[in-house]
């Protein structure tokens, strides 16, 4: 309560400490109720929806993700095609943009690989690894978890991408899903795959 005593100190005129004492336990009340409700996200889970995860795992969404971080750095037009922002001028030059697109990706795999072990270290510090790994389906698991465990568990659920139905996932470069050890791969193309 400390920082807000130095904040209330600033209001015109300074609040006395048994008003500052209302606010300071309403506002702790009302972070109970949130965290109760069974929509509330947690910090990193919140975090994780506001980071680097395009809204779908398709070109469509990586373009977004991809204009939302650099908009102010990159530029397409018919007339110039791509332009880059390079020390106070927008220069013609592919190789730099796709250096911009690269860099992106290896903040998305960074992030990616952060929250995953995040998650994992909460779901085995709960015990809701093993509460899931022994239940029958993944429905009873959620039901015998507790609150601290459901909320482990949602955002190590939401840290495991779905490939979109009807969507190409598999260009090239392009963070995808290995549906058989479910984990983020990126797409090396069909070059890159082992013909036999």
């Amino acid at each position: 309560m400390t920082c807000v005593t130095g904040e209330a100190n600033l209001c015109e005129p300074p609040l006395n400490d048994s008003e500052l004492a209302k606010i300071w336990n309403s506002a702790c009340r009302f972070a109970s109720e949130v965290a109760a409700d069974p929509g509330y996200l947690p910090p990193e889970v919140y975090e994780a929806l506001a980071g680097l995860r395009p809204d779908d795992f398709s070109d469509v969404g990586q373009a977004d993700t991809l204009a939302g971080e650099y908009a102010n750095k990159i530029r397409y037009s018919l007339a110039t095609k791509w332009l880059v922002y390079d020390h106070g001028v927008w220069d013609k030059n592919d190789l730099s943009v796709q250096g911009v697109v690269q860099e992106l990706t290896s903040r998305q795999l960074e992030e990616a690989d952060r929250l995953i072990a995040t998650s994992r270290e909460t779901m085995t510090a709960t015990g809701a690894d093993i509460f899931m790994a022994a239940a029958s389906s993944k429905a009873r698991g959620i039901a015998k978890l507790t609150r601290v465990q459901a909320a482990a568990f949602r955002a190590r659920d939401y840290q495991i991408p779905r490939q979109p139905q009807g969507r190409d996932c598999s260009a090239p470069g392009l963070p995808g899903y290995g549906a058989r050890r479910g984990e983020l791969r990126v797409n090396r193309g069909p070059s890159a795959r082992r013909t036999r």
